[in-house]
């Protein structure tokens, strides 16, 4: 009797389990599907959020290139939970640089990645990083920036 009555509490308990399990599951798929869809683009020329980019880049690039003149190329992207940030890609610095709104030295970014270092072949070799991104990830984003981005021209600053 008591064999019955645990089995019965546990197949209780198992279906109570799933009645809660399958909603959930339903209610967070459309958000798993989410995270798996690239994140969409905007155009950062005339976006309130940077409209100091211009000035921003050229005073990080010029403090930093030796050549007498350099292409950047600028993503704006809406992030999953609809806040805007952009990807500077500046191959010849080999760096790629977030930039947020309203920054002002581009010098203070969260992330700077550089690409001889932060750059690992596949997802295996990140070993669980937060920082580290892959070649693929860059390979998206350029192609991204190629497509949809915006290109300035920066030239050496004259001393």
């Amino acid at each position: 009797m008591i064999k019955q009555v645990l089995f019965r509490t546990r197949w209780q308990c198992g279906l109570r389990l799933g009645q809660m399990i399958v909603p959930l599951l339903l209610f967070c798929a459309p958000c798993h599907a989410q995270v798996s869809t690239p994140n969409p683009v905007f155009d950062i020329s005339n976006d309130a959020d940077f409209s100091n980019h211009q000035q921003v880049i050229r005073q990080y690039i010029q403090k930093r290139q030796t050549t007498k003149s350099t292409q950047v190329c600028l993503l704006g992207k809406l992030a999953a939970d609809s806040s805007k940030l952009a990807w500077v890609i500046w191959d010849a610095g080999q760096e790629i640089i977030l930039y947020e709104p309203g920054e002002t030295d581009l010098k203070l970014s969260r992330r700077k990645l550089n690409l001889k270092k932060d750059v690992v072949e596949n997802e295996a070799a990140l070993h669980g990083s937060t920082y580290l991104v892959t070649r693929d990830w860059v390979t998206q984003l350029r192609a991204e920036c190629k497509q949809s981005g915006k290109k300035l021209q920066i030239e050496k600053q004259r001393r």
